[in-house]
């Protein structure tokens, strides 16, 4: 079955901002122009509920190709649309995706209210992951608009799910999103999270990643008068960033603002003030809009002169992270309060009494709006509650409390683990994909020891998850390309030549005939160019290939299953090996 065009367009858009997050701005112009082509097929009423998403879009495009009042334009345009109909808005089909767009123009106040509708629409589906991807989304929207506890509430909604899936690879960004919620409220929580992130990246390798998991700890140190430890972590940061980021002025300027912070709390106000010189010079060079490193370096500025007893300078500083701050789309308000609160300490210990009462007055304003971002949040949640019974609900196999998200025929509602030992149970198919999914990522079994039939049917049906979710691009880009060759063998053999077509001409079109690296971050390197080689497929395997692939994945799916039984793997009464 042909997707429609609403499909089409959500998934050209997606796979154009993916080409934008790894600086193929020319691809991302191809799928959104592909993407706004799908509104002519589109009935008048579902394609009005589009144009804000393409906006967005186009916003976004325009600031990274430096077209700023363009970019402006159109994202001043969208917001008032939004504003405009956002009671309309709350039954647009994809809440996901006009989450996502928002948080990459720095909306994410407005963001807020998408990915609570998301989430309550996913609660009613058996969709785990999606639901933890969503949780995941709204904590960050959250903790970005300085609403920790919140952020933290639905961090730990999205762990949860997360750890009965070992090896997911976004556990890391959760552990240490959960850990910026609860810094201050559970430091000690907040540091075995963070740890936990950082080991997760050392033992892969990947240090890049665990760059601003080591600044976290270090700031988390300092804050508990741990200066020698935090800076150990600081300096394991710094070569790394010199290494992997040497261009990327706002990473190193953020993390000097932190070590800056840390000497000055050892008392040494020179070295603190000269890092901040540094690093104040590196966020004026920030893309216009990304303005959260330069205030937060005025807010540090300021607290040093207050430590050093220069009130009327801390003042002015503190003015000027407040003004930068609410140059943002989504200021953090919890940011700002803490700023404000120190500009009225300050000026009333300078006797500037009526300075401190307008000072109270913008704080007060700030916590008006704090709470209204509350009330909305609770507002939806309220929804959400009374859409699965108001409360958790006992499983009907441990009788643990659980939200109601898998039910069972009877009625009754089980919990994740339950739910899907009961799937295992009834449906062959299911247990054997669960267990390869388990096993690939342990470190007693891996890929490498599945028999031929087990590395077939694993690597066809993470071709299809894959293809199905994000396009050829999302296959190669992710860890699965490194199976390539594994998948082409394992379609050879079903004898399943128009796939296996699709795949070797996505192929192609991806890296024009060159090797394929193995390492996963030097395959993701060569992809955002392989668009711009002269002879490039890829507005073709877009809008062809990639249909033709979703209307076969079906019965390849189904194909797959019947090769399972028949190899004996997925047979009413077979039992996976031990390991």
């Amino acid at each position: 079955m042909t997707p429609g065009p609403d499909k089409m367009c959500l998934a050209y858009f997606r796979n154009g901002t993916t080409a934008i997050e790894s600086g193929n701005l020319a691809k991302a112009e191809i799928c959104f122009r592909l993407g706004e082509k799908q509104l002519d097929l589109m009935e008048p009423d579902l394609a009005r509920d589009f144009v804000l998403l393409v906006q967005c879009h186009w916003s976004l495009l325009r600031s990274r190709l430096g077209k700023l009042d363009e970019a402006k334009e159109l994202h001043e345009s969208a917001m008032t649309l939004l504003d405009e109909n956002a009671a309309r808005m709350e039954r647009f089909i994809s809440q996901g995706a006009m989450a996502r767009i928002l948080m990459h123009l720095h909306e994410y106040r407005r963001a807020v209210p998408f990915c609570e509708r998301a989430i309550q629409r996913l609660v009613k589906s058996n969709r785990p992951m999606d639901i933890a991807e969503s949780m995941e989304r709204a904590a960050l929207c959250y903790f970005s608009i300085g609403m920790k506890d919140r952020s933290a509430i639905h961090a730990r909604a999205a762990l949860k799910i997360l750890r009965e899936y070992p090896g997911d690879a976004r556990l890391p960004a959760v552990l240490m999103l959960l850990g910026n919620g609860l810094y201050k409220s559970s430091p000690t929580e907040a540091e075995s999270l963070y740890r936990e992130t950082a080991e997760i990246y050392e033992t892969k390798a990947q240090l890049e990643l665990a760059v601003p998991v080591w600044s976290n700890l270090g700031v988390l140190c300092s804050e508990q008068g741990r200066y020698a430890e935090s800076l150990e972590y600081y300096k394991k940061a710094l070569p790394v960033i010199e290494q992997f980021f040497p261009k990327d002025t706002a990473r190193m300027g953020r993390l000097l603002n932190n070590m800056a912070l840390n000497y000055g709390r050892m008392g040494d106000f020179p070295e603190a003030h000269r890092l901040l010189d540094r690093a104040i010079g590196l966020l004026k060079l920030e893309k216009p809009g990304s303005v959260f490193g330069l205030a937060s370096a005025y807010g540090s500025r300021g607290l040093l002169l207050k430590d050093e007893g220069r009130d009327a300078e801390a003042v002015e500083m503190f003015r000027l992270s407040y003004a930068e701050r609410k140059n943002s789309p989504s200021p953090n308000l919890e940011s700002i309060a803490d700023n404000l609160a120190e500009e009225i300490a300050a000026l009333q210990r300078l006797g500037r009494l009526e300075e401190a009462a307008q000072a109270v007055e913008r704080l007060a304003f700030v916590n008006a709006e704090r709470n209204e971002v509350t009330r909305v949040a609770h507002d939806v949640e309220a929804r959400k509650k009374r859409a699965t019974s108001s409360s958790k609900l006992p499983c009907a196999h441990c009788g643990r409390p659980t939200l109601p998200f898998f039910k069972i025929d009877g009625g009754d509602f089980l919990c994740v683990n339950c739910w899907r030992d009961e799937k295992s149970k009834s449906d062959p198919y299911f247990a054997l994909n669960e267990r390869l999914i388990l096993q690939v990522y342990h470190p007693d079994v891996g890929f490498d020891r599945f028999t031929e039939d087990e590395k077939a049917i694993f690597t066809i049906r993470e071709l299809v998850n894959e293809v199905l979710n994000g396009g050829f691009h999302q296959y190669f880009y992710n860890s699965s390309g490194v199976r390539h060759a594994a998948v082409e063998a394992a379609l050879e053999r079903l004898n399943e030549p128009e796939a296996l077509g699709l795949l070797r001409r996505a192929r192609q079109a991806l890296f024009a005939g060159v090797e394929i690296p193995e390492d996963t971050a030097e395959r993701r390197k060569m992809i955002p160019f392989a668009f711009d080689v002269p002879g490039s497929k890829f507005p073709e395997l877009a809008d062809e290939e990639g249909s033709r692939f979703a209307e076969i994945a079906d019965a390849l799916d189904s194909r797959l299953m019947q090769f399972a039984k028949d190899a004996g793997l997925a047979a009413s009464g077979s039992h996976p090996n031990e390991w």
